[in-house]
């Protein structure tokens, strides 16, 4: 025969219940749970914090800055913005490339190791068209690219390069110059398949048309600068006080030039510092001040 409880019965066994599930959250409550985050250990990651935060921000000035060379050169509007910063390897980068694109090589003196910079095909054909007296209208697709093409691309590469030296100076003292500019990245080589590629992709839009323009470092380009570039980050971050103070100390030669008239030789023999000179308003001074201060010294 089954045994039935009663009322009381399940009511303190219910109660009972309710303490144990009391207890159970009080003692699971103190418990906090942590973020974990995979890593790599084949292709541990290269970028810290510090520099990736001062590579974004220097990136996105030198968008600013392209996008003005484009707009510029092409007439047309134009606009540049960094979408993402990656690791990858260089084979990797160069499997993804597609075919016709437009690859610049840079050597990055006096770092041994080469910079790539890769420009989307519709990008490109709407350059070589804008430049050659067009309306910027995209090519056909099969377009592969010629002597001119080249040519005509190499200028803007050219630009973008020396837009990068100026953005990329305040960081390391390099001196990027441009080596070729080809559509095969076979016959770049401008690092090896396995190395580990910095890669920077920013959205690119000139006119109506809209592309990807991607610039990659290999990693052993700025090792050795990787601790420059962070202290350079922690030094320029609230350090506006201490600028202040050097750019006080920064002594300036000013040569004042004054037509001055009504005065002998023995009055201006006796002038000695602190003696006011009465100057002719209605004289013009052909030069007031001639400042040169030494940019590298500042």
């Amino acid at each position: 025969m089954e045994e039935i409880l009663s009322q009381k019965e399940i009511n303190s066994l219910l109660d009972a219940i309710t303490v144990d599930t009391g207890g159970s959250k009080k003692e699971t409550s103190g418990i906090t749970k942590k973020k974990l985050c995979y890593y790599n250990f084949l292709r541990p990651k290269k970028l810290s914090l510090e520099l990736e935060t001062r590579m974004r921000a220097m990136y996105t000035g030198l968008s600013e800055r392209i996008a003005s060379v484009f707009a510029e050169c092409l007439n047309l509007s134009a606009s540049l913005y960094l979408a993402s910063l990656d690791e990858l390897t260089y084979g990797e980068f160069t499997a993804s490339i597609p075919e016709n694109a437009a690859l610049a090589v840079v050597n990055m003196f006096p770092a041994a190791g080469k910079m790539f910079i890769e420009m989307d095909p519709v990008l490109a054909r709407v350059i070589i068209d804008r430049y050659a007296g067009g309306k910027g209208a995209v090519m056909k697709s099969g377009h592969i690219l010629t002597g001119i093409d080249r040519d005509i691309l190499g200028v803007f590469f050219y630009n973008m390069v020396r837009e990068f030296k100026s953005a990329i100076q305040p960081l390391i003292r390099l001196q990027p110059q441009l080596e070729k500019v080809t559509s095969n990245p076979e016959f770049a080589a401008a690092s090896s398949d396995g190395e580990i590629t910095i890669l920077a992709t920013c959205e690119t839009k000139i006119g109506k048309i809209q592309g990807m323009l991607n610039f990659g470092i290999p990693y052993p380009v700025i090792q050795p600068f990787v601790s420059g570039i962070i202290s350079s980050t922690m030094s320029s971050a609230g350090n506006e006080d201490s600028r202040e103070q050097l750019l006080n100390r920064i002594k300036l030669k000013m040569h004042d030039f004054f037509r001055v008239k009504g005065f002998s030789i023995k009055e201006i023999c006796q002038l000695k510092r602190g003696s006011r000179i009465p100057i002719d308003a209605a004289n013009e001074c052909i030069r007031k001040f001639s400042v040169a201060p030494d940019r590298r010294s500042v």
